[in-house]
């Protein structure tokens, strides 16, 4: 028998909105980390969480797309969108962009992607199949259509790493990135507020989807590398002008990336 949740998505209308798809997706991850949602749940309709939430059935659309590419929840055409039955395998501890404000956090997310991902990007290279090459193109396109629409670009953003997380075809670093996915998200949606990003963000997928096609994983590792250098560099950056000094961090400034 199906649990009605309709009454768990109650949102404080005093509450502050940064982003209207993340608002929801840190409303179910917060359920979930709490047991108020269980594997198998079904999530109200979208006109019914559109209501809810105050917010356009697009951005309930991005919201529930990003949490289904990274397995949390089941989109059923004709019949609802559920919670995945296998979702205690990541990581839902809701992640806000405040995390992020501190220095250290950024550069340990910086340290972990760099790592994780350079790799990945090389074994995908590797193991890319022409169906994996159309799907990562795909979502190079979709962030070309979206560059001037910034929760589409985000998720178009996100989905392409994620599609190369798969193409690379191992299990272990896929669910160790799955598991900081909503930090990434947040993380892109700053960072595109920058003068110049999408413009730089677009040129260095295209080069980290050129190489993959190519099948040449030193490219690939090496252009992943210098992409999150580059989005460390911006992230930092965004801080600085906020007031918040990187010296004491980075006294030698950011490090660049290096040739695997």
């Amino acid at each position: 028998m199906r649990r009605d949740t309709t009454d768990l998505f109650h949102i404080d209308g005093g509450s502050e909105r940064p982003n209207l798809s993340s608002l929801i997706i840190d409303k179910i991850t917060g359920l979930l980390a709490a047991g108020l949602l269980k594997p198998g749940d079904r999530l109200p309709s979208i006109d019914a969480l559109s209501q809810q939430f105050s917010v356009g059935r697009t951005s309930v659309r991005e919201a529930l797309r990003a949490l289904e590419l990274v397995g949390v929840v089941e989109i059923r055409h004709g019949d609802g969108t559920f919670i995945g039955e296998d979702v205690s395998r990541f990581c839902l501890k809701p992640l806000s962009w405040g995390a992020l404000l501190d220095q250290n956090r950024v550069l340990e997310l910086s340290a972990t992607r760099r790592c994780i991902e350079g790799e990945m990007a090389a074994m995908a290279a590797q193991r890319a199949t022409a169906e994996d090459i159309a799907e990562i193109e795909g979502y190079l396109l979709r962030m070309e259509e979206y560059r001037h629409n910034m929760e589409g670009y985000t998720a178009a953003d996100v989905g392409l790493h994620f599609a190369i997380w798969k193409t690379a075809r191992n299990e272990v670093m896929l669910n160790m990135l799955t598991s900081i996915t909503d930090m990434l998200r947040r993380t892109v949606s700053q960072v595109i507020r920058l003068p110049g990003t999408i413009e730089m963000g677009l040129l260095a997928h295209r080069q980290v989807f050129e190489a993959i096609a190519a099948h040449d994983p030193e490219a690939a590792r090496f252009s992943m590398r210098r992409h999150l250098d580059y989005v460390e560099r911006s992230v930092l950056s965004a801080l600085a002008t906020s007031g918040m000094s990187t010296a004491a961090v980075l006294p030698g400034g950011p490090s660049k990336p290096q040739e695997a």
